[in-house]
């Protein structure tokens, strides 16, 4: 209510909203898996692939196709060989068309 004219308490101190980022955006990455009740706290970045745990709290940024979970959470392991996140990070199946897909499904 000290920054904004218009607050959850509709009380109105100042006369013109302040200049402030109450909020950092979230990134989340393509093919990500996220656990019910997981946090993501602000400017944590979510990459490709990665899956984070039911209850978890993700306070840092996650890593391409890594598994995360725990309060903070930490890396359990990677989905997959170091080789095939290349691959994956590479392939970006997500920006392929329907067609292409059931073409390449196999890879």
């Amino acid at each position: 209510m000290f920054y904004r004219k218009r607050n959850t308490f509709n009380i109105q101190i100042v006369d013109n909203d302040l200049k402030f980022d109450e909020y950092q955006p979230i990134t989340i990455g393509n093919d990500v898996w996220i656990g019910s009740r997981a946090i993501i706290l602000d400017g944590v970045c979510i990459g490709d692939g990665s899956i984070i745990a039911a209850n978890s709290v993700v306070t840092k940024n996650v890593e391409p196709y890594c598994i995360v979970g725990g309060v903070p959470a930490k890396v359990i392991k990677n989905r997959f060989k170091d080789e095939e996140i290349c691959d994956f990070k590479n392939l970006k199946w997500w920006d392929m068309s329907l067609s292409q897909i059931k073409v390449h499904f196999k890879l």
